[in-house]
């Protein structure tokens, strides 16, 4: 690649960095002008975690569909988004659970003080899941940091893992705790699926962008993991 051509790619890949919280932004002003419909203050937070993650997520399944030999370049390209994701994603599910704190005691987000947060976190099940929630986070923050410019052989693993974890945590022990074992199991299963499909198609689309070679190469990768992840 010239010289020229290097300098586009880069910012064009700035330029699609700050999509990523321009949309957040456009997705938080459509939640605030719905704010009439009742909506308590923690779905804003839930909404950015939900897509933080998601997209992390995806970052994970497109570096392993990538052929091996460019799998570590690719990985050293996606390492900036990677760190923007994640480290957004633990901002948001901190402010979930302060937000959700507050409305379990019956107070507003500003009335929240550290111990209205620690006796929700020891007498309430969603607290103890926002707290393994913001600890899978928080690692897979510290492993993104600390194998940037590192190959992708060792390191998308344990992130996509951790993801995992921490997307499927909230849905099986909330309103579906009560159910049976293979609901549950029916649960996992859709949400992994679900984040796998669209955390890996946003990211494709990213990463492919209007290179045909890319998406020549991904895209036939991808649809084969789609069909058996449709949510």
């Amino acid at each position: 690649m010239t010289r020229v051509g290097a300098v586009v790619t880069e910012r064009r890949e700035w330029w699609l960095l700050a999509a990523v919280p321009t949309g957040v932004l456009g997705l938080l002003v459509a939640g605030l002008l719905s704010r009439p419909l009742g909506h308590p203050a923690s779905d804003y937070p839930r909404m950015v975690a939900l897509l933080a993650g998601t997209a992390l997520l995806g970052t994970c399944v497109v570096v392993a569909l990538e052929d091996p030999r460019r799998r570590s370049v690719l990985a050293a390209r996606l390492s900036r988004w990677r760190m923007v994701l994640a480290a957004l994603w633990l901002v948001a599910e901190l402010v979930l659970l302060v937000a959700s704190a507050g409305e379990a005691g019956g107070g507003s987000l500003s009335s929240v003080r550290a111990s209205t947060v620690l006796s929700y976190v020891q007498a309430l099940t969603n607290g103890r899941v926002s707290v393994l929630v913001c600890g899978c986070v928080l690692v897979a923050l510290v492993l993104v940091a600390v194998t940037r410019g590192a190959g992708a052989g060792w390191s998308t693993a344990p992130v996509a893992a951790l993801t995992m974890v921490a997307l499927i945590a909230r849905p099986l022990t909330g309103h579906s705790a009560d159910v049976g074992a293979l609901a549950q199991v029916a649960i996992i299963a859709h949400v992994a699926a679900a984040s796998v499909w669209c955390g890996g198609l946003a990211v494709v689309a990213v990463v492919a962008g209007t290179a045909r070679g890319v998406w020549a190469r991904m895209l036939p990768r991808f649809s084969h993991l789609a069909a058996g992840a449709r949510p």
